[in-house]
């Protein structure tokens, strides 16, 4: 039987708070994770859908109805102990404003096993 080195199951995208502060960076690299039945999860480093078929759960439905978004975005926030309310992953709205909250929060991007995770400062 042969084992698997877990570090090679890892794919690591770090990003330095320069870096995180050019939107383009985290809006440009994106995640790919299915199901082999035909359902997947699709997005950005960033969260912000930036694509029509960017969503959390899509799901794979027999035919006539082929594939149908179920959960598009998530909008994750923290409350800390102090009150403090911390807003992850960001929006972009109509006219090009661009929203990004987690960016100044988050260290890396990975891949565990092929599952996306991120990195906090």
């Amino acid at each position: 039987m042969n084992s698997v080195n877990p570090s090679k199951l890892i794919r690591q995208i770090p990003w330095s708070e320069a870096r995180a502060a050019e939107p383009e960076v985290l809006l440009t690299r994106e995640w790919l994770v299915s199901n082999g039945l035909g359902g997947y999860a699709a997005g950005t480093v960033s969260g912000i859908p930036t694509r029509r078929y960017h969503g959390l759960l899509v799901a794979a439905l027999p035919a006539p109805f082929g594939r149908m978004m179920l959960l598009p975005q998530l909008s994750e926030q923290l409350r800390l102990s102090d009150g403090t309310i911390v807003r992850l992953g960001g929006e972009e709205r109509a006219g090009g404003a661009l929203q990004l909250y987690g960016a100044p929060y988050f260290s890396e991007f990975r891949l565990d096993c092929g599952l996306p995770s991120g990195a906090t400062r």
